[in-house]
């Protein structure tokens, strides 16, 4: 820890711990806080609730800065969340570097960029995957709008955006402009403490899915719903879904979709991160067709946990086949979507351990933490 009481490090974003709701950001925000703690001074300021919840965090001081695991935080309440105060944690924390995670949030994307004017800080965004095509269509009047509000006060002037991949890259060049500053780097996975062993064997015939993903349109929930619903007699399927409901009317048109007996789909709804591993060792495959994803968390714990992964082409995590790491297919070309879930539907054991049982090893190898380290310790310090 430096001995300077300035912050090096000032993180906004809408949730943080002990929130898990809203998936991925969560996830990237604290493994960065985690990794990062030990060199660094950090503050993070958040929402003081969970995504889509209505009631706070049960034991967590709001609007004080208070002390969690790696980090000080502030957890600010609705009627806290103006620019005024986002304006006077900036002042009181000094940051050397400003970083917001996520892009079209008022309170802590546009007020942040608005008020670290005012400081000697370095500011960085990471949209988040936010501006990709799939998400950008979504509800995209708002969005725009508020692109051409931030473009025209000039926020984005002088700030670095931080892309996950070279494609994020390319999508921040075309909404904000060619000459921006990016830097690019892979979030930091979330490793298992412990080797992680499948406590099922994989029955011929038989096969166990599981989505983790908020029910919304990006992640394209319902292609899962349609493709299940294709499968042939002599294959069984459990379904497990985990994550919390964004769109109660696309929820309900997911959950209508008519599946054949020999399909059942079982929506746990939000699990905390604990319960959601112990799915994972229960699971054959991992499957999640997302429009986009600039990262995808929940992926690379699959991966990362022997699971094999069954994805759209619209993600970082590509060959994932060369790889006998699963398979990314274009969300245009369903059949082959029905196709790989019969193939893996329809192997023993035998032939499951002999196709994937070096994928927890081989993803674990293959990933550089050292190195991804030491460039986010370069690009706050």
């Amino acid at each position: 820890m430096k001995s300077t009481d300035r912050t090096d490090l000032l993180i906004f974003t809408d949730w943080y711990l002990p929130g898990y709701k809203a998936g991925g950001p969560v996830v990237s925000c604290a493994n960065l806080v985690r990794a990062l703690s030990e060199r660094m001074r950090i503050a993070v300021v958040c929402g003081d609730r969970d995504y889509c919840e209505e009631q706070p965090y049960p034991n967590v001081k709001t609007n004080v800065w208070t002390r969690r695991e790696h980090a000080r935080v502030c957890y600010l309440s609705p009627e806290q969340r103006s620019y005024r105060r986002i304006a006077e944690l900036i002042a009181e924390s000094d940051p050397r570097t400003v970083y917001i995670n996520g892009m079209f949030s008022k309170v802590f994307s546009l007020f942040p960029l608005l008020a670290v004017r005012r400081a000697q800080s370095r500011v960085i965004l990471a949209p988040r995957g936010m501006l990709a095509p799939g998400a950008l269509g979504l509800k995209s009047f708002k969005k725009r709008a508020f692109l051409t509000l931030a473009k025209g006060l000039g926020l984005y002037r002088g700030i670095c955006f931080h892309a996950t991949h070279h494609h994020e890259a390319d999508h921040i060049r075309r909404v904000i402009g060619p000459k921006v500053q990016i830097q690019i780097l892979p979030n930091l996975p979330s490793l298992p403490e412990a080797p992680v062993s499948r406590k099922r064997e994989k029955e011929r015939g038989n096969l166990r899915v599981l989505t983790v993903a908020r029910i919304a349109r990006e992640k394209n929930i319902l292609f899962i719903a349609e493709r299940l619903a294709e499968m042939p007699e002599d294959v069984s399927v459990h379904w497990v879904h985990v994550g919390p409901v964004y769109d109660s009317a696309y929820a309900e048109k997911c959950k209508s979709v008519r599946l054949p007996g020999n399909i059942a789909a079982e929506w746990r709804g939000a699990l905390p991160p604990d319960d959601i591993q112990k799915c994972y060792a229960e699971t054959d495959l991992f499957f999640l067709p997302t429009l986009g994803e600039n990262y995808g968390h929940a992926i690379a714990e699959s991966l990362l946990r022997g699971v094999p992964a069954l994805i759209s082409d619209a993600t970082p995590h590509r060959n994932l086949a060369a790889k006998n790491a699963g398979a990314d297919l274009p969300i245009d070309v369903p059949k082959a979507y029905t196709d790989f879930l019969v193939r893996i539907a329809r192997m023993s054991e035998r032939e499951y351990r002999a196709s994937f049982g070096n994928l927890a090893a081989d993803t674990r190898a293959a990933l550089d933490i050292a190195s991804t380290l030491r460039a986010y310790q370069k690009l706050f310090g």
